[in-house]
C-alpha cells in the first residue's frame, strides 16, 4: 500500500511504497498547505501526493512499476535501487513504515500470500512486518503496535522459522522481558500482539495451533480507583468557579457525568441538545489526534445533569459564538495537548488542600459517587460508555455498599423467622 506521509511537520510530501521485496521512501514536488501537515488530508498538495501515489500502488500491481517513471530526476530507467531498507532481520531493529492517520477496524485476518506447503520457512519477522502494513489501526494502535514489534518481537523472535515457534519459546522469551525489569502490563501487551500475529498465521494454515495461547500469562493488577469524595469534588469545583472560571466546566463534565479526558477535550457545541439536555459523545482526542468515534463505541448519547446547566450557560462567553470547539488551545482550535489540563488540575487541587489525583480520576469519582448514589448499574454504565456491566461491577463491585456504623446482614432473628415461615 503506498501512503502520503509528512516530516516531522515539514510541509515536504513523501511517497511511501514497497516494490519488488523493497521498501521506498521518495520525495515528491508536492507540498502540504494545511495548518498541519502531519494530519493534513486535503489540501491541494496532499491531493496531488494522494493521486502518485495511487497511480504507485497500480502500476506495482500491475506489474509495470518503474522508477524512473514517478522519480526521473532521481532515478534513470537503468537504475537499480539501492536496497538498503531492508525490513527483516538482519538489523537489530526493523522499522516499519506505516501510515499514522488511518483508522481504526477489527483485526481480522488477512491474506499475505504467503505458501503453505509444510517445506515452507517463512520467518516471524517477514510475516509479521507484512501483516502490520495491512492492518488499519488507530494512531495510538499503531504507535504501541510498532513500539512493541520494533523493541521485542522481531529483534528476539524475527529470525524464528514461524511454524518454529512454540510454547517453550515464547515462555523464554517472556522470562527474558521479565530480567530486564517489564511490568506484567508491558509482557503482556507485547504478547497480546504476538497472539493477534500468529492468530492470522494459523488463519494462513502456516502454523497448526496459536502457541501463544499455551502460555501462561502475567497476572496484571487493575489500575486503582481512587476518587474524591463528594465534598472534595465540590470543593475544587467552586475553587475553579471563582478563580478559573474558564475551565471550571472541564472539570465538572469529568466528575459529574464521567466522561473520559479525550472526550471532553473533544467536544463540540452541536453536539449539546438543550431542549432535551442530552449530550452527544461522538469523538475523542490521544495524543492531539482527533479520532470521530470514542473507545467503544461510534458514539452514545447520554444526559446531561441539572447540575450542570449553570456551568454549560457560564462557559457561552468563552467559545459558544465563535467556535465550534467547547473548549479550545486557540481561537477555534481544539485541545490537543494534555499537560495544560493537568496543570490546572494539579494547582487547583494544591489551592484546596485535597491528595492529587489524576484528571482520569474524575472519571472514578463519577461511578463511584453515582453508585453511592444509588444510580443504577445500567444507568452508569451507559454514561461512561462501557460496552458492558461486567467492567462497571469489576472496578467498581466494592462501591455497592457504604459502611455506616451500623451492622447489616442476617441475624439470629431474621433466619429464625424464616425457618419458622417455611416450615408452616
Amino acid at each position: 500500500m503506498a501512503t502520503v506521509r509528512a516530516r516531522n511537520n515539514q510541509q515536504n510530501l513523501y511517497i511511501r511504497f514497497s516494490a519488488n521485496g523493497v521498501r521506498y521512501e521518495e520525495k515528491s514536488e508536492y507540498t502540504c498547505s494545511g495548518r498541519d501537515p502531519k494530519t493534513c488530508t486535503k489540501c491541494p498538495g496532499h491531493l496531488k501526493a494522494l493521486t502518485l501515489a495511487a497511480n504507485i500502488e497500480q502500476t506495482i500491481h500491475d506489474g509495470t512499476f518503474d522508477l524512473s517513471d514517478f522519480f526521473p530526476a532521481k532515478y534513470s530507467a537503468n537504475t537499480a535501487p539501492q536496497q538498503d531498507k531492508t525490513l527483516y532481520a538482519e538489523k537489530p531493529k526493523l522499522k516499519i513504515a506505516i501510515n499514522k492517520s488511518m483508522q481504526m477496524q477489527p483485526i481480522q485476518p488477512v491474506t499475505l500470500g504467503f505458501t503453505n506447503s509444510p517445506n515452507a520457512s517463512i520467518e516471524l519477522g517477514e510475516y509479521a512486518t507484512k501483516w502490520f502494513t495491512l492492518q488499519d489501526l488507530t494512531y495510538s494502535t499503531t504507535k504501541t503496535y510498532k513500539s512493541i514489534l520494533n523493541t521485542w518481537i522481531l529483534p528476539k523472535l524475527g529470525n524464528y522459522p514461524i511454524n518454529k515457534i512454540t510454547p517453550m519459546l515464547i515462555t523464554e522469551f517472556t522470562a527474558q522481558m521479565k530480567d530486564e525489569g517489564k511490568s506484567p502490563k508491558h509482557i503482556k501487551n507485547v504478547l497480546g500482539v504476538l497472539s493477534v500475529i500468529m492468530k492470522s498465521a494459523k488463519y494462513e494454515e502456516l502454523v497448526e495451533n496459536n502457541p501463544v495461547s499455551r502460555v501462561k500469562k502475567p497476572k496484571v493488577k487493575s489500575k486503582k480507583v481512587d476518587a474524591l469524595s463528594m465534598d472534595e469534588l465540590r470543593t475544587a469545583i467552586d475553587y475553579l468557579w471563582h478563580n478559573n472560571n474558564e475551565w471550571v466546566l472541564f472539570f465538572a463534565i469529568g466528575g459529574y457525568m464521567g466522561l473520559r479526558t479525550g472526550e471532553i477535550m473533544g467536544l463540540q457545541w452541536s453536539d449539546f441538545d438543550f431542549t432535551n439536555h442530552t449530550l452527544r459523545v461522538q469523538r475523542t482526542i490521544t495524543n492531539g489526534v482527533l479520532k470521530d468515534s470514542t473507545k467503544t463505541a461510534e458514539y452514545r448519547i447520554i444526559e446531561v445533569p441539572e447540575i450542570l446547566d449553570e456551568y454549560i450557560e457560564n462557559h457561552k462567553q468563552y467559545t459558544y459564538s465563535r467556535s465550534k470547539w467547547v473548549f479550545e488551545a486557540a481561537p477555534d482550535i481544539s485541545l490537543g495537548d494534555y499537560r495544560p489540563i493537568s496543570k490546572i488540575w494539579k494547582h487547583t487541587l494544591e489551592a484546596c488542600n485535597i491528595r492529587y489525583r489524576t484528571p482520569y480520576q474524575l472519571r472514578h469519582t463519577f461511578a463511584c459517587n453515582a453508585r453511592d448514589a444509588g444510580f443504577t448499574d445500567s444507568w452508569i454504565q451507559h454514561m461512561l460508555g462501557h460496552s458492558t456491566l461486567d467492567m462497571l461491577v469489576r472496578i467498581y463491585g466494592n462501591r455497592k455498599h457504604i459502611l455506616d456504623g451500623n451492622r447489616h446482614g442476617f441475624t439470629k432473628e431474621y433466619v429464625a423467622e424464616t425457618v419458622k415461615n417455611s416450615s408452616k
